[in-house]
């Protein structure tokens, strides 16, 4: 038996510690082994049982009882929670952090993977669709038909270009609606089928194929830039952004140059100039569409999407018509412009609780 005194509570109180130790474990005899396994049994728990006591108190003082406090001393069994988490925690915490931003301000991984599966499947579906309508229009020879009907070439032209103009709103229309489900959509549609039209009867004015190979290396690029940005969103090493967009976009241009040059050559016997310039032309509507849209396709915010499909159709228009794409351009840009500087000059919801101006946050 030891006895414990604390200097200042005993003296005013009397307080009394007795500790009685029972055999610790390794003092403790050894146990037969059980019948039929061969080991030794664990060694029996031992425990330190303390008793706390106060004095007699004085007259009038409420009587405190006396309490035991047992403890054992083996070591005290962890929150389970606790336990988990340091258990478990490396597997749980490397299967969740895909869900976090890889750095300050940007989405997650997740949602920037798709947010391009999406954009670029889009893209792609649609200039399937046109390419599809401008074969069909092509071998119906729907562009014989207006300059047998109309005999004077500047009407055939006048025609052409008035359904140039009604895509070119319909690409203006959908780029305010962008933001307004199911009209986005539905625009995107008609946009789509008058493309493929317009496209089609481009050999009312010009006669060459340039557009038919534009359309198709823009369509298997996409296709591939799909696949592409999705096995490079989902590697262990993160890759930036942008690295991500150009390797994409360049791979797809890469298949869908080589595929337009086998099946121009192999199929329709035309020249290399004919040919490469097909493959040039798409390569620099490319260019101007990562300058263009390649912010978004960086940024990846979800509602985002249908503006770069705008701006591939805008892009589009200049093989067929540069005044068309200058226009375009201009009024998508000034769009952009004016939205930026709407959401500058609008306050943060930190500084009207605040009741300070937006610049001070």
């Amino acid at each position: 038996t030891r006895c414990f005194a604390f200097p200042c509570c005993a003296m005013a109180t009397g307080l009394h510690v007795a500790e009685e130790s029972a055999p610790h474990a390794d003092d403790a005899p050894e146990r037969p082994p059980a019948r039929g396994t061969g080991q030794a049994a664990p060694p029996e728990r031992s425990f330190e049982r303390r008793t706390v006591s106060f004095t007699q108190p004085a007259a009038g003082e409420p009587s405190l009882p006396t309490q035991e406090i047992t403890r054992s001393t083996l070591p005290v069994p962890r929150n389970g929670l606790t336990a988990m988490s340091q258990r478990f925690g490396p597997t749980l915490s490397g299967r969740s952090s895909w869900r976090f931003p890889s750095s300050p301000g940007d989405l997650p991984q997740y949602v920037q993977r798709a947010f391009r599966i999406k954009t670029f499947g889009l893209l792609a579906l649609q200039q399937a669709i046109v390419l599809t309508i401008m074969v069909a229009v092509d071998r119906l020879r729907l562009w014989e038909l207006l300059h047998t009907n109309i005999s004077r070439d500047l009407q055939v032209q006048v025609l052409f270009y008035l359904m140039g103009l009604c895509n070119l709103i319909c690409i203006m229309s959908l780029y305010c609606a962008k933001d307004r489900y199911p009209l986005n959509y539905a625009l995107l549609v008609l946009t789509t089928l008058l493309s493929g039209v317009f496209w089609g009867l481009t050999r009312t004015v010009v006669s060459t194929t340039l557009h038919f190979q534009i359309v198709g290396i823009i369509g298997v690029a996409m296709l591939v830039a799909l696949v592409v940005s999705s096995i490079l969103s989902s590697l262990e090493r993160k890759l930036g952004g942008p690295t991500i967009v150009v390797d994409s976009l360049a791979a797809g241009w890469f298949v869908g140059s080589v595929v337009d040059v086998l099946v121009m050559t192999l199929a329709f016997e035309a020249t290399p100039l004919v040919v490469f310039g097909g493959v040039g032309l798409a390569f620099v509507l490319i260019c101007v569409l990562v300058l263009d849209a390649g912010r978004l396709l960086v940024r990846c915010r979800p509602d985002d999407f249908m503006s770069v499909i705008v701006a591939m159709d805008s892009t589009l228009m200049v093989v067929v018509s540069i005044p068309f794409f200058v226009l375009s351009f201009c009024f998508l840009h000034t769009g952009d412009a004016v939205l930026n500087e709407g959401e500058d000059a609008e306050p943060s919801p930190q500084a009207a609780e605040l009741g300070q101006p937006a610049e001070a946050v």
